[in-house]
């Protein structure tokens, strides 16, 4: 007869998973990790549309910092650069590289395969400039901010990819503006193949009905589609920045339809940015 301790010390049958048990609790881990993968995608694109609008927004303050310092004169370059060179005369009030590229921006740095640019003294821009502020796009003088008729309406930048501007590596003068840089990307939302400055594309979407081509767009960004989710980040003139769909955005030269002003009675007595179908444009290029 067994003794009381020898049956203690006795180890009982250990249990074990059957297959079919175990098929079960893949399947089940399967299901949860479809269901929280994508959830998870779409945080992150999230993470990288906020952190985009975070850089806009630096840019912005940026370019606050810019007009109050110059007489409420925006950013500008040489008289047929239409913008161009505004990154560079930003950069002393960003000092950061960084801040002008967009986390979904997949442009290669020059000089690496398949970079739009091979001179490594130029750096990857994500960001556009509104052509239509400055001087080259209009008969008179570069009209001063606090003469913007809705600041809180006008596109200031957007976003675009393929763009590059001069950095580093060039011969600056005393203010740290490089005087020769007209690449950094402007443009003013009318299709077109490229964006001025060099063969950047807009990543927008279709402004207001309109379709963009460009190398940037075919190659690059192969759609010319908008970064985040069908949406784009825009920075206005009183230096806030908005998620659009690129039809919520009026374009340019020749204005999309004749209800891009900002301000005045336009054709059939609509008023401010009515687009002319029953609805309203959040932001305007026009900056009267």
């Amino acid at each position: 007869m067994m003794s009381h301790s020898a049956r203690r010390m006795r180890r009982p049958n250990a249990a074990a998973f059957t297959l079919i048990e175990l098929l079960i609790v893949i399947a089940i881990i399967a299901i949860l990790a479809a269901i929280l993968f994508p959830v998870f995608a779409t945080a992150r694109e999230k993470a990288r549309q906020a952190t985009c609008a975070s850089n806009l927004k630096q840019l912005g303050i940026a370019w606050v910092q810019y007009v109050q310092d110059y007489d409420e004169c925006p950013p500008e370059s040489s008289q047929n650069n239409g913008g161009c060179g505004w990154a560079g005369r930003l950069y002393p009030y960003v000092k950061s590289l960084g801040v002008y590229i967009c986390p979904d921006d997949t442009t290669p740095q020059p000089g690496q395969p398949g970079a739009p640019l091979a001179d490594t003294r130029f750096q990857v821009i994500s960001y556009a400039y509104n052509q239509i502020l400055n001087r080259s796009q209009g008969s008179g003088p570069l009209l001063p901010v606090n003469q913007y008729t809705a600041p809180q309406n006008t596109v200031v930048m957007f976003e675009q990819r393929g763009g590059v501007a001069p950095f580093m590596g060039f011969v600056h003068n005393a203010a740290g503006i490089d005087p020769g840089d007209n690449t950094s990307p402007a443009g003013m939302g009318s299709p077109g193949a490229y964006l001025n400055g060099n063969s950047a594309g807009y990543a927008t979407g279709p402004m207001a009905g309109r379709a963009f081509s460009g190398t940037a767009c075919n190659v690059i960004w192969p759609t010319c589609n908008a970064p985040h989710s069908g949406l784009a980040n825009f920075l206005a003139a009183d230096g806030h920045v908005k998620a659009l769909n690129g039809n919520q955005v009026s374009t340019y030269n020749p204005a999309s339809s004749p209800y891009n002003a900002q301000t005045g009675t336009v054709a059939c007595g609509t008023q401010n940015m009515t687009n002319g179908a029953g609805g309203t444009f959040t932001l305007t290029f026009s900056n009267l």
